[in-house]
């Protein structure tokens, strides 16, 4: 057999219980892996009640990762998928303790011995102890003369057999991670952490072939993230994965590396240099430099990160540049971002032009009655920037931006070099948060969950999160977007934990009193500031958590997540917000519904 811990598990459910997850058989052991009391209480999901290897579950569940009663454990296939990882994390740790690894590579009654099948036969039998070896360690320790059977007559043997091969990775498997550019040449000398366990697992340099200074020894599922050294100071983590084989090798490519070096001096004349977007403007080419994002050249050029992937196809799904990287622009003319109760003849006077010339420069409006708030508009000429949204062009470049009315606007000034150079620097007023990587990951578990529910089956929300980091959908029952099951809080909450914007499965049902929950980990309301200027939904940073309290009496409220396209998201994904509609007159109150508060973390 091959595969790793997800294929193993798969093949013992199928065994064990044809798959059903609410299946109890006569001995009383229950669901896909046919758990005892025994085992259960081991995991901490239940107490005993004094009789564990009887299964009358009688006795008291603890509540982990939302399991209340037998009835509630019958009904989660997800949890029960968790319980199984961790409950073979056990019988690995078990089996090392008795010695059991020793065995592995030899063969025993014609079988050859492997971890899985130590583990899948101690999940049949059990092991026994040390002292007391019985089950599969009586098996081994008798070389195969003792071969025990469970309660239904099924030998330790056949399970041995059966599930023998699976690269589990739980003796001492090994992580290896490399670093390479886009060219896939090694880049050393990056500054890293490996983080996993709540602690810094190894920290230093990457080596010549950018890989770090020696594989990490780790259980199989262990999760780690690996982090590297920011341009601009800090870290900043780029990967974060799950070990499921026994050797498991990442590599890595084209990160942001900190960087140190000389630059030439000016040669040519005075005052001659443009700022860096007059100068990509005009070659279509933007040059990336330290500190650079594509969210925040994006901006720079009045276009859409989706945008600048669908003209540079080599940048994919990934975040990751690095300096002297040439990423094409779209060049000539400015841009605005459409706001609520905007019309296009409105943008077109406003900056010297017509709706006919807006067309044109816009293949995409088909209908100049029907835009959208968050839409980008290019502006086909130079025309001075009056639009808070507008992005400073060449003709505007001598005169002061206006400032900005939403908060998460950039604007520029005019400065000049002590030798007479002018340079454009970026101001923000007031500092918008960042779209840091968590909040990218938030947005993208959103976009895939929207996609996924059953109405009839609420998932458990603690193993929905666990499926996230796995990059698993919250169910696999596909739906359309833009319907909503009426659970807002349930799906934010798992974008939350698993993107790692929140330290745990936040507490509590009703999504109106979602804020002091996200004050303990770290979020801030920008409502509560002076100088919001929060107008609606609308002007709210993109990855913000909007809460809505009641105007009507409803006991649980709403709450979404602003996302990098300019819609909404919570179980299902709208243009519209909770409160108004695109087009609608500003507010932060209506449909029986009040924003609360509009939380970030930077």
């Amino acid at each position: 057999m091959s595969g790793g811990m997800r294929e193993f598990l798969a093949a013992v459910a199928q065994r064990e219980s044809g798959n059903d997850h609410t299946i109890i058989n006569r001995a009383g052991f229950v669901g896909k892996y046919q758990f005892g009391e025994a085992a259960l209480i081991d995991l901490g999901y239940y107490k005993s009640d004094g009789s564990n290897y009887v299964n009358n579950w009688k006795g008291v569940w603890t509540g982990k990762n939302g399991i209340n009663s037998l009835q509630d454990f019958r009904n989660s296939p997800d949890v029960q998928d968790l319980a199984g990882a961790e409950w073979f994390k056990i019988l690995c740790k078990r089996a090392r303790l008795m010695g059991l690894d020793q065995y592995i590579g030899k063969t025993i009654k014609g079988i050859q011995i492997t971890e899985s099948g130590i583990l899948a036969g101690a999940h049949l039998v059990g092991m026994g102890t040390k002292k007391k070896p019985a089950g599969v360690g009586q098996f081994l320790l008798s070389n195969g003369q003792d071969d025990p059977v469970d309660g239904f007559g099924t030998r330790a043997s056949e399970y041995i057999s059966k599930f023998g091969g699976y690269n589990l990775g739980c003796h001492a498997g090994t992580l290896s991670i490399a670093i390479q550019d886009r060219k896939r040449e090694p880049i050393p000398n990056v500054g890293y952490e490996v983080r996993g366990r709540g602690t810094i697992l190894q920290k230093g340099t990457t080596n010549r072939q950018g890989e770090i200074q020696k594989p990490l020894e780790l259980d199989f599922s262990d999760s780690v993230e690996f982090w590297i050294e920011r341009i601009q100071g800090g870290f900043k983590k780029i990967w974060a994965g799950v070990m499921g084989s026994s050797e498991h090798k990442v590599v890595l490519r084209s990160p942001k590396v900190k960087v140190t070096g000389r630059t030439k001096a000016h040669t040519g004349a005075e005052g001659t240099h443009g700022n860096r977007t007059q100068q990509a403007r005009q070659s279509g080419i933007h040059v990336v430099k330290r500190g650079d994002s594509l969210w925040a050249i994006a901006k720079r050029h009045g276009t859409t990160v989706e945008e600048l992937r669908k003209i540079n196809p080599e940048l994919g799904n990934s975040d990751l540049i690095h300096p002297g990287q040439s990423i094409a622009v779209r060049s000539g003319g400015s841009s605005v971002v459409v706001k609520p109760g905007e019309t296009l003849s409105r943008i077109a006077q406003r900056n010297n032009t017509t709706v006919a010339d807006l067309q044109r420069a816009n293949p995409s409006i088909t209908d100049p009655d029907r835009i959208q708030a968050g839409q980008p508009i290019r502006i086909p000429d130079a025309s001075a920037a009056t639009d808070g949204a507008k992005v400073s062009s060449p003709a505007s470049a001598s005169a002061p931006s206006q400032p900005s009315e939403a908060p998460s606007v950039i604007t520029t000034k005019n400065d000049r070099t002590r030798r007479g150079h002018p340079i454009t620097v970026a101001t923000e007023n007031p500092p918008p948060p960042a779209v840091t990587d968590r909040v990218k990951r938030m947005i993208e578990i959103l976009d895939m969950n929207v996609l996924y529910g059953d109405p009839k089956v609420k998932p458990n929300g603690p193993a929905a999160a666990a499926r996230a980091i796995r990059n698993q959908p919250i169910s696999t029952t596909p739906k359309r977007a833009r319907r909503s099951l009426g659970r807002c809080y349930l799906y934010v909450k798992v974008a939350l934990q698993a993107s790692g914007m929140a330290s745990r499965y936040l507490a509590g049902q009703a999504a109106k009193s979602a804020g002091p929950e996200l004050k303990k980990e770290g979020f801030r309301n920008i409502l509560e500031e002076s100088n919001h200027g929060i107008k609606s939904p609308y002007d709210a940073p993109v990855g913000s958590v909007i809460v809505y309290d009641v105007t009507d009496g409803s006991p649980w409220g709403h709450i979404e997540v602003r996302m990098s396209d300019g819609e909404f998201a919570s179980d299902y994904k709208s243009p519209n917000s909770r409160v108004m509609r695109v087009g609608e007159p500003p507010t932060l109150m209506g449909r029986g519904r009040r924003v609360s508060g509009i939380w970030v973390k930077e």
